[in-house]
């Protein structure tokens, strides 16, 4: 799992997506490993070592239209507040 962070967050977009992103990396390192204790799943124990990595890819991507969503919103609302013509 991996941080990238470039600037401090400036949109609602942004700040929502810092505070998921905390949650989905702790539910992501954790859920496989409570799965394979209690039985849930019989994978090798290589595939719930590398689970993290290809569960934070598919989270990513199943969340990625929602937070383009918000930040095509937070761009609107900002066009909007500067008076700036869309583009």
């Amino acid at each position: 799992m991996f941080f990238i962070k470039f600037k401090a967050p400036q949109s609602t977009a942004e700040r929502y997506w810092n505070r998921v992103e905390k949650w989905l990396d702790s539910l992501c390192l954790v859920t496989p490993f409570v799965l394979k204790l209690t039985g849930v799943i019989n994978w090798s124990w290589w595939w719930v070592a590398l689970s993290p990595i290809w569960l934070s890819v598919a989270v990513l991507v199943l969340l990625s239209p929602w937070w383009l969503s918000l930040a095509r919103k937070g761009a609107e609302r900002e066009r909007a507040q500067s008076g700036s013509p869309a583009t």
